[in-house]
Protein backbone atom coordinates (compact mmCIF):
# COMPACT_ATOMS: atom_id res chain seq x y z
CA UNK A 1 0.00 0.00 0.00
CA UNK A 2 2.67 2.14 0.89
CA UNK A 3 4.53 1.46 -2.29
CA UNK A 4 1.41 2.45 -4.31
CA UNK A 5 1.52 5.66 -2.42
CA UNK A 6 4.18 6.81 -3.31
CA UNK A 7 3.71 5.94 -7.06
CA UNK A 8 0.50 7.75 -6.92
CA UNK A 9 2.64 11.04 -5.76
CA UNK A 10 5.29 10.62 -8.35
CA UNK A 11 2.18 10.39 -11.04
CA UNK A 12 1.34 13.92 -9.47
CA UNK A 13 4.90 15.36 -9.36
CA UNK A 14 5.66 14.14 -12.89
CA UNK A 15 2.65 15.83 -13.91
CA UNK A 16 2.77 19.30 -11.74
CA UNK A 17 6.77 19.80 -12.64
CA UNK A 18 5.61 18.99 -16.43
CA UNK A 19 2.84 22.08 -15.69
CA UNK A 20 5.46 24.33 -13.87
CA UNK A 21 8.02 23.80 -16.81
CA UNK A 22 5.57 23.60 -19.91
CA UNK A 23 3.32 27.25 -19.20
CA UNK A 24 7.06 29.23 -19.70
CA UNK A 25 8.36 27.40 -22.85
CA UNK A 26 4.66 27.67 -24.71
CA UNK A 27 4.39 31.03 -23.77
CA UNK A 28 7.95 32.04 -25.40
CA UNK A 29 6.55 29.51 -28.77
CA UNK A 30 3.24 31.41 -28.84
CA UNK A 31 4.86 34.51 -29.21
CA UNK A 32 7.18 33.56 -32.08
CA UNK A 33 3.76 31.71 -33.40
CA UNK A 34 1.88 34.76 -33.00
CA UNK A 35 3.87 36.47 -34.92
CA UNK A 36 3.83 34.31 -37.83
CA UNK A 37 -0.07 33.87 -38.01
CA UNK A 38 -1.61 35.95 -41.23
CA UNK A 39 -4.42 36.62 -39.15
CA UNK A 40 -2.06 38.22 -36.31
CA UNK A 41 -0.10 40.60 -38.66
CA UNK A 42 -3.71 41.90 -40.32
CA UNK A 43 -5.42 42.20 -37.02
CA UNK A 44 -2.20 43.97 -35.16
CA UNK A 45 -1.22 46.04 -38.62
CA UNK A 46 -3.14 48.98 -36.96
CA UNK A 47 -2.38 49.03 -33.50
CA UNK A 48 -0.01 51.15 -31.77
CA UNK A 49 3.24 48.79 -30.41
CA UNK A 50 2.08 49.35 -27.03
CA UNK A 51 -1.29 47.75 -27.69
CA UNK A 52 -0.62 44.85 -30.19
CA UNK A 53 2.38 43.93 -27.24
CA UNK A 54 -1.03 44.10 -24.65
CA UNK A 55 -2.90 41.65 -26.79
CA UNK A 56 -0.03 39.10 -27.37
CA UNK A 57 0.07 39.16 -23.56
CA UNK A 58 -3.04 38.30 -23.24
CA UNK A 59 -3.14 35.59 -26.41
CA UNK A 60 -0.19 34.03 -24.78
CA UNK A 61 -1.14 33.91 -21.40
CA UNK A 62 -3.99 32.35 -22.45
CA UNK A 63 -1.84 30.03 -24.44
CA UNK A 64 0.21 29.46 -21.01
CA UNK A 65 -2.72 28.76 -18.98
CA UNK A 66 -4.44 26.81 -21.66
CA UNK A 67 -1.95 24.38 -22.88
CA UNK A 68 -0.97 21.73 -20.07
CA UNK A 69 -4.80 20.89 -19.85
CA UNK A 70 -4.67 20.53 -23.69
CA UNK A 71 -1.32 17.71 -23.21
CA UNK A 72 -2.29 13.76 -23.10
CA UNK A 73 0.02 12.28 -20.00
CA UNK A 74 2.44 11.12 -22.41
CA UNK A 75 2.89 14.30 -23.57
CA UNK A 76 3.65 15.59 -20.14
CA UNK A 77 6.25 13.10 -19.84
CA UNK A 78 7.60 14.09 -23.23
CA UNK A 79 7.91 17.22 -22.12
CA UNK A 80 10.55 16.19 -19.25
CA UNK A 81 12.85 14.60 -21.43
CA UNK A 82 15.04 17.36 -23.02
CA UNK A 83 14.99 15.22 -26.38
CA UNK A 84 11.63 15.54 -27.21
CA UNK A 85 10.56 18.86 -24.82
CA UNK A 86 10.73 21.40 -27.37
CA UNK A 87 8.68 19.20 -30.41
CA UNK A 88 5.93 18.56 -27.76
CA UNK A 89 6.05 22.39 -26.94
CA UNK A 90 5.47 23.20 -30.45
CA UNK A 91 2.62 20.84 -31.07
CA UNK A 92 0.61 21.82 -28.35
CA UNK A 93 1.87 25.64 -28.85
CA UNK A 94 0.29 24.97 -32.36
CA UNK A 95 -3.51 24.19 -31.42
CA UNK A 96 -3.28 26.19 -28.74
CA UNK A 97 -2.67 29.57 -30.23
CA UNK A 98 -5.57 29.39 -32.55
CA UNK A 99 -7.76 28.62 -29.70
CA UNK A 100 -6.68 31.54 -27.89
CA UNK A 101 -6.58 34.08 -30.69
CA UNK A 102 -9.75 33.57 -31.79
CA UNK A 103 -11.36 33.76 -27.73
CA UNK A 104 -9.08 36.87 -27.17
CA UNK A 105 -10.21 38.33 -30.40
CA UNK A 106 -13.56 37.67 -29.92
CA UNK A 107 -13.88 39.22 -26.25
CA UNK A 108 -12.18 42.71 -27.96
Amino acid sequence: ALLGGCAANSGINQNTLARELISPLVKQQCHSQLNARQEWQLASALMGAEIKQQWENKICGCVSEEAPAQMSGEEMLQVLNPATRQQVVSNVAVKTVKACFARVMQQR
